[in-house]
């Protein structure tokens, strides 16, 4: 009898260490949830008053008569004692930087460099983490940072795709493309995505044609294949249909056969008459 009441109660100081154990953990959790939305409400209104900031002094050195020193003077304390400043001027520097042309982009790719920031994208691209890496190439590419070519195109071989394509896009959008006929036996597969985007970046930065453009058409890469002929697709090089029908009587891949008859198509609808 003894025992089975020893049994009982230890059952039911189990229970209770159980159900004791759960509503303490519950409520740990519950606290560090609502530290954690606490934190991230107040980084964003940070984010948001650091945008505005940022926004309205970039636009007086653009269009009023704010000068790069008192812009610098005004990020001054911001960029000594904040990530998140750093964070949101590249950003927002990037923005303008895409939205407007000539002399604007000018001052604000000197604005770059004359404000240390493009030492913060440089330190970003030695990261081990690649998301940070990318982050940094594309800071560097997009505000044209020519000194860090050489680092950019080293990381084309990076082991990471994904910072293999924007190492790839990165030498494009700062020597044109002419850095993608140098590299006509890519050893990867330049994919669907990254060719989109080097036809963004031709058309947003109007980039010309670059010079023995049908070079790609013999590549061993099919995607390199593939990127000369919607390259030629794109420039409307119609005396290049030759050469777009020889790619297309080498090609072996399936996927890249119907894309060079579409391109064949599309470059020269009446088969029947002369390019």
């Amino acid at each position: 009898m003894n025992t089975e009441l020893q049994d009982h109660e230890y059952l039911v100081y189990s229970t209770v260490i159980l159900i004791l154990a759960l509503f303490t953990t519950s409520i740990i959790f519950l606290l560090l949830t609502l530290i954690k939305r606490a934190r991230k409400i107040k980084k964003n209104k940070k984010r948001s008053a650091f945008q505005e900031f940022i926004d309205s002094t970039l636009f007086s050195m653009l269009f009023d008569n704010s000068t790069p020193p008192e812009v610098l003077a005004r990020f001054k304390y911001f960029m000594t004692t904040s990530v998140l400043f750093k964070k949101v001027a590249i950003k927002s520097i990037v923005a303008l930087h895409n939205n407007y042309s000539g002399n604007y982009r000018t001052k604000l790719e000197n604005f770059y460099v004359q404000s240390g920031l493009v030492h913060y994208s440089l330190n970003k691209i030695r990261s081990r983490r690649w998301a940070e890496v990318v982050e940094g190439l594309r800071d560097l590419s997009n505000l044209k940072y020519d000194p860090a070519f050489d680092q950019i195109a080293s990381l084309i071989q990076y082991p990471n795709e994904f910072v293999r394509k924007e190492a790839f896009l990165g030498v494009i959008r700062l020597r044109g493309l002419g850095e993608l006929i140098k590299r006509e036996d890519l050893p990867w597969y330049l994919d669907d995505w990254a060719q989109s985007n080097i036809l963004l970046t031709l058309k947003t930065l109007q980039l010309g044609a670059p010079e023995k453009m049908e070079i790609l058409l013999s590549s061993s890469n099919p995607s390199m294949v593939l990127m000369g002929a919607r390259l030629i697709e794109h420039f409307q090089y119609t005396h290049q249909a030759p050469a777009l029908q020889h790619a297309l009587g080498q090609a072996r891949d399936l996927k890249l056969q119907i894309e060079l008859k579409d391109i064949i198509l599309r470059l020269n609808p009446y088969p029947g008459s002369a390019l």
